[in-house]
């Protein structure tokens, strides 16, 4: 029995071919997750707030899962409203650039090795 996986969209077997996203995370890039972890200090502080309070981790992480390019693309990261978007699409959105820029994208040979099974 197939199933639509987590928010990562991963595709997975409940029969039990293993992924990560079965075993409570996706695939992301730690070093662009650093850098908007970074960002997200920064912007928090600036508005004397908790930094959970611009972006959860989860929300975070799928920033350097996805790598966004677009306001289009940023909107679709779980927990980016509106608001949000029109608060801190362009932060982030500079960061994400400048690091592919830099790196490229990171390759989730986990994430296609299972995508792939399917």
């Amino acid at each position: 029995m197939e199933k639509a996986g987590h928010a990562c969209g991963i595709r997975w077997n409940l029969r039990g071919a293993g992924s990560w996203c079965q075993r409570g995370r996706c695939a992301d890039d730690e070093a662009l997750f650093a850098h908007l972890r970074n960002v997200r200090r920064t912007l928090a502080d600036g508005r004397n707030v908790p930094a959970y309070v611009i972006f959860s981790d989860v929300a975070l992480r799928e920033m350097a899962r996805m790598y966004p390019a677009t306001p289009a693309e940023f909107r679709r990261v779980p927990g980016v409203g509106e608001q949000k978007l029109k608060d801190f699409a362009e932060p982030f959105l500079a960061v994400i650039s400048e690091y592919v820029r830099e790196h490229g994208r990171q390759v989730h040979f986990e994430t296609a090795r299972s995508a792939a099974i399917y």
